[in-house]
């Protein structure tokens, strides 16, 4: 049984690091298009 066991967490430490990772680029290209928008509309950040 110890096998079977051992291979369900290595799977699913690899879907937890999978989603992790996802959950990262999502937010650092969020905060890109925001610090982008931003820019676009206010010039500087003093401006706004």
């Amino acid at each position: 049984m110890e096998p079977d066991r051992e291979k369900a967490g290595e799977i699913l430490y690899r879907l937890t690091l999978l989603v992790t990772i996802a959950s990262l680029e999502t937010t650092a290209t969020l905060l890109t298009s925001m610090t982008h928008l931003l820019r676009q509309r206010c010039g500087s950040p003093r401006r706004c």
